[in-house]
Order: structure tokens, then C-alpha cells, then sequence
């Protein structure tokens, strides 16, 4: 990773408003995941037994607490090498609810196939133009094909999207915004509100009211 982020800096160099925001990673399993949920097909090709729910919880939390440790160093030490803060690394915060198959899930899953593949079938919003295109890709490679189909399950839905740009945009006071950002000028402009006149005070009679004029003329 370090070396990626040294040649993406030399590569930008040329400007030094470039920033670059790293993403953390998340766990894809928790104590909270549904083992229930998991396709058949799936618990078939990983070799996944409901009982190894706890051990895979405990790889998927080794899993993001090291790679998060070593996107902080390797994020560290490019800074250090540029003798300023051009990196910056968000993570998400995914939490053991937001699991693969949890009750809050930050993650797609995925269904059994009813067609008789024994693949699992994909429930992300864009499932249908990928399918059309890996069925076009993959047409003489079933295994691929169907992996190709499938290829949203564990990947962030819509609530994953969000949390990793909520973590984008925690860091943007820190980050700061390119001065050609930063100085334009708002595409609509919003007018002052129009003040709204108070009311006019009631005048003080004193009690006296004032009676309307009639044409009672004595009968005449």
C-alpha cells in the first residue's frame, strides 16, 4: 500500500492541492450474522458449516483490525516522506449488526437460486444489467459466469455506501478543499428574505366604544 500511495503522490505531484483519502476495510461476519441466510450454494463452495460462525467472526475481526493498523502506518509514513498531510485514511463504521446476513445489514446478500444452478442468486438494485452482461462475458464459462453474477454478495448496499461516505466526509474540515473549489461562486444565489410588516398596534379607547351612525329619523 505504501508503495501504491508514493507513486499516486509522484504521480499528482505537479499539483500540491491533491489529497488523497484512503478507504478502511469492514467485517464481513460477526456474531450477529444469520448463518441461516447463507445460500447452500455458498456454505457448499467456502466449505462454511453453521457452527464455524464463531470462528469466522474472529477472522473477519483479525482481518479489520490489522488492515486497518497497516493502512495507518503505510498512511503515516507516505506523509511523513511528503513532510506534510497529503493522505488520509476514513473508516467506515461498520459495526457487528451491520454484518453479512445481520439484522442491519451494511452489506448485499444473496438468495438460493430456484433455477437449479446451484449458484446464488443476487438481490443488489443493479443485479439485472449485471447478470445480462457476465451471461454475455462468461458465456462458455459457467463457473465464472456464475460468480460474475453473484459478484455484489458482501460488497456494501446502499447503508454501506453511506457509512464509508460519512467517514469521506468526516474528514473534509481536516482534508479542506481545493482553492478552485473553495472560491467559486454559488450557482444560485438566495435572496434575502422579505420582512413581514408586524402589525399596526390597536388604538387605546379607553373603553369608549364608538357607536355606528343610523337613520332613525324619530318615525317621520
Amino acid at each position: 500500500m505504501l508503495q501504491l500511495l508514493n507513486k499516486i503522490i509522484t504521480k499528482f505531484n505537479y499539483n500540491p492541492e491533491v489529497k488523497v483519502i484512503v478507504t478502511g476495510y469492514y467485517k464481513a461476519f460477526s456474531q450477529y450474522t444469520d448463518m441461516s441466510l447463507i445460500p447452500e450454494s455458498v456454505k457448499e463452495e467456502f466449505d462454511i458449516q453453521d457452527s464455524d460462525k464463531e470462528w469466522l467472526a474472529q477472522r473477519w475481526q483479525l482481518f479489520r483490525d490489522t488492515s486497518t493498523t497497516d493502512l495507518e502506518y503505510a498512511v503515516l509514513d507516505a506523509n511523513q516522506d511528503l513532510d506534510k498531510n497529503q493522505i488520509f485514511l476514513a473508516v467506515p463504521d461498520f459495526r457487528d449488526e451491520n454484518a453479512l446476513f445481520a439484522s442491519n445489514s451494511f452489506l448485499w446478500g444473496a438468495t438460493e437460486d430456484t433455477t437449479g444452478i446451484n449458484h446464488p442468486a443476487p438481490v443488489d438494485d443493479v443485479k439485472d444489467a449485471r447478470i445480462k452482461a457476465c451471461d454475455e462475458l462468461y458465456s462458455f464459462i459457467d463457473t465464472a459466469r456464475y460468480a460474475c453474477r453473484a459478484a455484489s454478495l458482501a460488497h456494501p448496499n446502499r447503508a454501506g455506501a453511506q457509512a464509508y461516505a460519512q467517514a469521506i466526509k468526516s474528514l473534509l474540515p481536516e482534508v479542506g478543499l481545493p482553492t478552485w473549489i473553495a472560491s467559486l461562486t454559488p450557482l444560485v444565489t438566495v435572496p434575502e428574505p422579505i420582512p413581514i410588516p408586524e402589525p399596526e398596534p390597536e388604538l387605546d379607547t379607553g373603553g369608549i366604544t364608538e357607536e355606528p351612525p343610523t337613520n332613525d329619523t324619530g318615525g317621520q
